[in-house]
């Protein structure tokens, strides 16, 4: 009798433990594909915005020479490639530090994007925001590196810049292969 008052707590908290796990297991199911479609979504957005030329792009399927470099898509208007979206996450001041670039078809910026950022909010973060980023459309391979740091967060604009030669060196590499 005595037993029974010491083991039923423990099995009546371990079957709800098991039931909770199971609901939430079916939860996480039933909601992966919307959130994949949402991160899809998100990341059409997003080189859309960093190639706004572009109403199409294409996964590049070869070989990435660099293991910063997390994809890179080719850009497209009209059949028309007119340059390619290279993503690459390098290591930030707080973390990793993923920033999405567009080029166009003369290896010239057309839009920078910080997709993701662990940085010190109200420093770091200063070069996620789109009037530090601006600053590098238009730039090429020789004076992207022109742009002056933003003054506390040296090493958060230096991650940006990283990410940036990486991405540069993997479009000049593959804006020659044909799809």
């Amino acid at each position: 009798m005595k037993n029974k008052e010491y083991l039923l707590p423990p099995i009546v908290l371990i079957g709800i433990c098991l039931v909770v796990t199971a609901v939430l297991a079916f939860t996480y199911q039933l909601t992966l594909p919307k959130i994949e479609e949402a991160r899809i979504a998100a990341a059409t957005a997003s080189r859309s915005e960093v190639m706004p030329a572009a109403d199409e792009f294409q996964a590049y399927e070869g070989q990435l020479d660099n293991e910063s470099i997390d994809e890179i898509y080719f850009a497209f208007s009209n059949g028309e490639r007119i340059g390619c979206v290279v993503t690459a996450t390098v290591r930030g001041f707080s973390g990793d530090y993923t920033v999405m670039s567009g080029y166009d078809i003369d290896g010239v910026l057309t839009g920078v994007t910080v997709t993701n950022s662990s940085e010190t909010p109200g420093l770091g973060t200063k070069t996620t925001a789109s009037s530090y980023t601006s600053q590098f459309i238009g730039k090429n391979a020789d004076d992207y590196t022109t742009v002056d740091a933003i003054t506390g967060a040296t090493v958060s604009s230096n991650a940006l810049k990283n990410a940036l030669a990486v991405s540069f060196a993997a479009q000049e590499s593959v804006m020659g292969v044909t799809e």
